[in-house]
């Protein structure tokens, strides 16, 4: 369970002795309590050729050969591979509306570490660093209402079975959700731009002939859920630690809504997490066949 801390501000001091004016009674000191979540399971057990970079929170891994390590896949790549191949991202920002930029790598990271700086000294009760992009405001406004506590930031997640890894961009703890016996982390996946998320291109097609996952549209906003779903699951079945999954996406026009730029993960996907793994283990499986073949 989560642990409390009371953090004690400074009240006003005292009066000097001998001072003529009136003396007015001292304000006792302000106290806040925060919620520290409780520690993280750690990562599954990893192979002897696997490692955890603890300067980017990469997993690596050592060739059998010999060699310099290099990254372990990732699950972008592989989701892409088993569910939407003929995705064409300069066709997605051809058929944007003008005016609407795309997603921004670069500004993401800067947004994400925003977040994380500020939620972090709020749950440490140290002074806060200013929220510098609206994209930021935005996201922790939603977190504060929701009253979700900081809990970590770009984490390593890890599939033994397929060898796939990511990083969580930030995981969030629910004190109210936990106690009441439900999941107590929130997985927050945060794409920033994507101009139009709902733009479709087909259907996805699912290397594993599941019709469920082919009958998706194939858009942005469904890749990532898609990303979410399978990073949801690895998290429970092989970290050790339950979680429900959060979207955040962040463009010029979601922050405007009413209802804010975070969605949850969509049940009818959510069911679907089983099936999103095997598609994955399926192509990673051909995919290696391909590599032994030549």
């Amino acid at each position: 369970m989560a642990r409390t801390k009371a953090i004690v501000g400074p009240g006003k001091p005292p009066l000097p002795r001998g001072n003529k004016l009136k003396a007015r009674r001292v304000r006792a000191p302000s106290v806040r309590t925060l919620t520290v979540p409780p520690p993280l399971p750690p990562l599954p057990h990893l192979p002897p050729h696997a490692f955890v970079d603890v300067d980017t929170g990469l997993i690596h891994v050592q060739p059998a050969h010999g060699g310099q390590p290099h990254h372990a896949p990732g699950i972008r790549r592989a989701l892409a591979a088993a569910l939407w191949p003929h995705y064409s991202h300069a066709i997605a920002r051809q058929r944007a509306r003008p005016g609407r930029s795309g997603s921004c790598v670069a500004e993401g990271l800067r947004v994400e570490a925003g977040i994380a700086a500020h939620m972090a000294a709020l749950r440490d009760g140290t002074p806060a660093p200013p929220l510098r992009h609206r994209y930021e405001r935005a996201f922790v406004d939603w977190a504060t209402q929701a009253g979700l506590t900081f809990a970590g930031a770009q984490l390593p997640l890890y599939d033994p079975t397929t060898g796939i890894a990511t990083r969580i961009d930030l995981l969030l703890y629910d004190a109210a959700a936990h106690a009441a016996g439900r999941a107590p982390y929130v997985l927050a996946e945060l794409k920033t731009g994507l101009a139009e998320p709902d733009l479709a291109q087909g259907r996805m097609r699912s290397a594993a002939g599941d019709p469920a996952l082919s009958a998706w549209a194939c858009t942005p906003r469904n890749q990532a859920y898609a990303q979410l779903a399978w990073m949801r699951a690895v998290a429970r079945e092989h970290h050790g630690f339950d979680v429900r999954g959060v979207l955040a996406i962040l463009n010029d026009r979601t922050i405007k809504l009413k209802r804010g730029p975070v969605r949850e993960l969509p049940p009818a996907i959510a069911a679907l997490e089983g099936a999103l793994m095997h598609a994955v283990a399926l192509q990673t499986e051909a995919e290696a066949r391909m590599r032994g073949a030549h």
